[in-house]
């Protein structure tokens, strides 16, 4: 099995120490050296050093179980992206195909490139540029699913052309320039930023000088 851990050998020694350590202390404190005869069972597939196992028993899957939501999860998925197919859509978006088939968009993630092996789909990364309101622009990477070949069914005939999407998938300029949109960036002030001076509208500059031809003038001071 594949035992995640960390890149950094600091962290993957703490968690080795959390999680193997704390597991084999567990299995010995029946004194197994002691005890020739005793059986140690271990009610999981994670590899202790030190401590190989004799027998491996598999437990049956059920649909309650790990494998069996995951088995489940694949098959809904590749029938909600056969059903697309079928009514004529040509690229296949994460979003899209996971409420098609009722499931999160994590899950859909972690079996998009089951779904492309299953049903002969290729999957490349949508790249995005989106101009902002006010000025700037954002990058957005989709994976996506493209029907592979040159046919395509008569009621997706105005879609564009598979050379046509792969040049729009990977180009590297502005691809669209989506709606007017709020920049999520600039909904809270930050605590550290560039000092900028404020703009003064012909509105504000009139009232301005309203406001100083109103006040009431003092004579001049007399002085000797």
């Amino acid at each position: 099995m594949q035992v995640p851990t960390f890149a950094d050998p600091r962290l993957a020694a703490l968690l080795e120490q959390r999680r193997e350590a704390e597991l084999l202390q567990c299995a010995l404190r029946g004194r197994p050296f002691d005890h020739p005869d005793v059986q140690v069972t271990l009610l999981f597939s994670l590899p202790l050093p030190g401590l190989p196992p004799t027998v491996i028993v598999e437990a049956s899957t059920s649909p309650a179980s790990n494998g069996g939501r995951e088995r489940a999860a694949k098959a809904r998925l590749c029938a909600a992206a056969q059903q697309l197919l079928d009514r004529g859509k040509r690229v296949l978006e994460v979003g899209e195909l996971a409420a098609a088939a009722q499931t999160s968009v994590g899950t859909t993630r972690r079996h998009v490139a089951h779904v492309a092996a299953r049903l002969h789909l290729r999957l490349l990364t949508r790249r995005r540029v989106v101009s902002m309101p006010r000025g700037g622009v954002r990058h957005y990477e989709r994976l996506v699913l493209l029907r592979r070949g040159r046919v395509v069914p008569e009621r997706a005939a105005q879609q564009p052309s598979e050379q046509t999407e792969r040049d729009h998938f990977f180009s590297e300029g502005p691809v669209s320039v989506g709606p007017t949109m709020m920049d999520q960036a600039r909904k809270k002030r930050s605590i550290a930023r560039s000092t900028h001076h404020h703009v003064i509208t012909r509105r504000r500059r009139a009232a301005l000088a309203l406001r100083q031809r109103s006040r009431p003038r003092l004579p001049p001071a007399c002085g000797r």
